[in-house]
């Protein structure tokens, strides 16, 4: 009983599945909420439907970290992500770079994270196999994609930069790939978490500026930060 969307799923493996439609392409997508991203879309998909032809990607970048490390994409916003008969509008998405791995599967068209999930309350009903999708206040706000230009992880008593989306805000604030973020408007790394930092740099308005301090190799230096939308 209730308002909730109620949509079948079967498991591949151990993750529940369900059929799935973006900007009316049909395929298998699965339900995954250890990832933090919205739709990942798998390479044999995106190479079938000549995707980076349709949606002429600006940035490449890493958009995932598993098992066995980080996750290459070329990342757009699509129209719709169709569940079923449930409806996300204009997810960030993206467009996988992989040639091996789970993002390799030619059975699944994509991965779809909590990015959409957090727009519902969801209902995992294994008994039934059915996901209810009940929209929350999360539902009508815009799908947003990091606006920092960089993927961090923690790495002892500070933030690993990992990768740096080329003429992105962190490139052009001079910070690179290995460099080590120590402090974030002036506290330091040890009085941020990890999904808080991020949430800042995904979250925070365009135009608002962030004081990093950056260690490089022997040395360390003060950066400044613009946010802004990349997708």
């Amino acid at each position: 009983k209730g308002e909730g969307t109620s949509v079948p799923f079967t498991f591949n493996e151990r993750i529940p599945e369900v059929e799935g439609e973006i900007d009316g392409l049909t395929g298998k997508f699965t339900i995954d909420t250890g990832s933090r991203a919205s739709l990942d879309l798998h390479t044999p998909f995106v190479e079938k439907h000549v995707l980076r032809t349709k949606y002429e990607p600006k940035y490449e970048a890493m958009s995932g970290w598993g098992v066995g490390g980080g996750v290459r994409s070329t990342m757009v916003r699509a129209k719709q992500l169709k569940l079923g008969d449930v409806v996300v509008p204009a997810p960030v998405m993206g467009l996988s770079l992989q040639k091996k791995g789970s993002s390799t599967d030619t059975y699944v068209a994509g991965n779809v994270g909590a990015g959409v999930l957090k727009r519902f309350n969801v209902t995992f009903d294994y008994a039934r196999q059915r996901i209810i999708f009940e929209k929350n206040k999360n539902y009508g706000l815009p799908d947003v994609y990091d606006r920092s230009g960089m993927w961090i992880n923690l790495s002892g008593d500070h933030f690993e930069v990992l990768d740096v989306v080329a003429e992105g805000p962190a490139d052009q604030a001079g910070i690179r790939a290995g460099d080590r973020i120590q402090a974030m408007d002036g506290k330091s790394t040890a009085e941020w978490t990890l999904p808080g930092a991020r949430l800042k740099l995904r979250s925070d308005p365009p135009g608002t500026q962030v004081q990093l301090r950056v260690g490089t190799g022997q040395e360390t230096r003060d950066a400044l930060l613009t946010l802004r939308d990349l997708i």
